[in-house]
């Protein structure tokens, strides 16, 4: 190996050194190439933080789900107006409720922030093995997260490419349109599905049900509604988890 050739049958290789004749193309995909060595490092580095904040994501609504079945329950008890002695007496489950929520919704958006920064990596990594016709990339790995009622899409085809494309072989080839023949997995379906079934729904109910003031009934519907979207939230995080270890094992291949 060599930055020059040494004879005229040496050939170049994709890593930009040249090999002697002897050295196949095959033995030239296990030889390391800059690809491979950022692949290996940082990128993997990050899919075990990314994939422990998710699955710490999930335990916090798991238990904010928990504290909300109780205070909804404990809301069905009531009928019409909360009073002050009512209100005191469900203080201890509607704060536990709280803090719950509270810690997973701040863990989702420090899960979110490193969600983005993973994509936006593995996807420019992918730019380098030369797909030809990928839509989502770029700052769409970014924006798309962003515009209103698009964020329902982007997110999932953005992930649809990059799954696709990383599971085109190493082969020191481009890529091409060969990524077009693959399809991404019911892992990454399944996960998208849950957290549509975790925005949507408590939406909806929130915007019917309109703000419930001190009416027991009206509360503990938002409530319930809100332990439904957390228990979708467990589903979600835990199954991106497993998604983004799995594109990421992808690359390494």
């Amino acid at each position: 190996m060599g930055d020059r050739p040494r004879h005229g049958d040496w050939w170049l290789a994709s890593d930009g050194k040249w090999y002697p004749p002897e050295l196949s193309p095959s033995e030239e995909a296990v030889a390391p190439t800059p690809e491979r060595s950022e692949q290996s490092g940082p990128v993997h580095r990050l899919t075990t933080v990314l994939a422990t904040s998710l699955s710490v994501t999930s335990a916090l609504f798991g238990g904010a789900a928990y504290w909300a079945l109780r205070y909804g329950s404990a809301l069905k008890e009531f009928s019409g107006d909360i009073s002050d002695f009512d209100r005191e007496s469900l203080a201890p489950t509607e704060l536990a409720w709280a803090g719950w929520t509270a810690f997973a919704l701040l863990m989702l958006a420090a899960s979110g922030v490193l969600l983005i920064v993973w994509a936006f990596r593995v996807s420019k990594i992918l730019d380098f093995r030369e797909p030809e016709g990928r839509r989502w990339r770029g700052w769409w790995v970014i924006g798309g997260w962003f515009i209103p009622f698009a964020n329902l899409v982007l997110p999932k085809l953005m992930f649809n490419e990059l799954e696709r494309v990383a599971q085109v072989p190493v082969d020191g080839l481009p890529v091409g349109d060969r990524w077009r023949a693959f399809s991404q997995s019911r892992l990454s379906d399944a996960w998208w599905f849950l957290w549509l079934a975790g925005v949507l729904p408590s939406q909806i109910v929130q915007l019917s049900v309109g703000d419930p003031g001190r009416d027991a009934a009206r509360l503990s519907t938002i409530v319930n509604a809100s332990a439904f979207s957390y228990v979708m939230f467990v589903g979600a995080g835990l199954l991106l988890a497993m998604l983004v270890r799995r594109i990421e094992q992808l690359l390494r291949k």
